[in-house]
C-alpha cells in the first residue's frame, strides 16, 4: 500500500488506543517543542495551531480554524526566488472526501500589474 492509500486509510475510526502510525506502517517524525507527529516520508510537512471552532447546525459538523505556525520543507523543492515546486515535491491534493490528483505545474508568469505584459518564468531554475 503505498503513502496515498495508507494516508487515507487513516481516516477510518480507530480507537483511540490505536496509532495510525502503527497500524499503517507509516514512519513518523518527532521534532522538538510540537506534540503532533508529522508524517516522515512528506516532502512538505505543516504545523497549525488551534484558533477557534464553529459548530455547522446544517450538517452536524465542527468547522475547526487553526493557524499555521511552521512549514518544514526538502530544500531541493525551494527555488532561490522562494517558489515552492509542489510538482517536484510529489504533492498530493484531495478531491472530495475519495479523489486524488498528482500536482502538475504548467507554467509560472510574472507578478501581475496593469499596463505590463506578463512574462513566463523559468519552472527549470535550480531550487
Amino acid at each position: 500500500m503505498n503513502l496515498v492509500d495508507r494516508s487515507h486509510q487513516s481516516s477510518a475510526k480507530y480507537d483511540e488506543q490505536v496509532s495510525e502510525f502503527n497500524e499503517l506502517g507509516i514512519e513518523l517524525l518527532r521534532r522538538n517543542d510540537f506534540i503532533a507527529p508529522f508524517v516522515s516520508e512528506a516532502t512538505i510537512q505543516v504545523a497549525a495551531e488551534y484558533v477557534n471552532e464553529y459548530p455547522i447546525k446544517e450538517n452536524n459538523c465542527i468547522l475547526v480554524i487553526c493557524k499555521i505556525t511552521d512549514i518544514f520543507i526538502q530544500p531541493d523543492i525551494l527555488h532561490q526566488d522562494g517558489w515552492l515546486d509542489i510538482s517536484k515535491a510529489g504533492s498530493v491534493a484531495i478531491n472530495g472526501l475519495d479523489g486524488y490528483a498528482v500536482a502538475k505545474t504548467r507554467k509560472r508568469l510574472s507578478y501581475a500589474q496593469v499596463d505590463k505584459e506578463l512574462e513566463e518564468l523559468s519552472i527549470d531554475n535550480d531550487a
